[in-house]
């Protein structure tokens, strides 16, 4: 295997190797910013990332202003809807209480005489 290591074809790609590696890390070098450019692309990013928490934050707070305005809103057409069914309640306890009321009037007036206390007559109890 040493024969092949002393090949001309083998030197060559070696060297041309290490000259390729050699310019790579030029290049890197080079390429390499500075303190100041880092430090100033840093403070871009940063703002950025400011404004995009700052934006962030403002939808936040109008979607919580949003629910709020929406759980006020069911309160108070909750609390409509609670007004209505109690006035219906009673508008319909007092319809009952009249049938009631009228049905109890019939049936004392249609009833045989029964007896009543002393001096008391049929009529005077129907027609209370």
């Amino acid at each position: 295997m040493s024969f092949f290591k002393r090949q001309p074809e083998y030197l060559d790609r070696q060297s041309s190797a290490a000259k390729a590696k050699s310019e790579l890390l030029e290049k890197f070098r080079a390429k390499q910013e500075s303190e100041e450019d880092f430090a100033k692309r840093q403070a871009v990013l940063l703002e950025i990332r400011l404004a995009r928490e700052e934006r962030e934050a403002k939808r936040k707070a109008e979607a919580e202003a949003a629910q709020l305005a929406e759980l006020e809103r069911l309160a108070k057409l909750k609390a409509e809807e609670e007004a209505t069914a109690a006035a219906l309640a009673a508008e319909q306890k007092a319809r009952r209480d009249e049938r009631y009321a009228s049905r109890k009037k019939r049936k004392k007036g249609l009833r045989y005489a029964r007896p009543t206390g002393p001096g008391g007559s049929v009529e005077a109890d129907a027609a209370e």
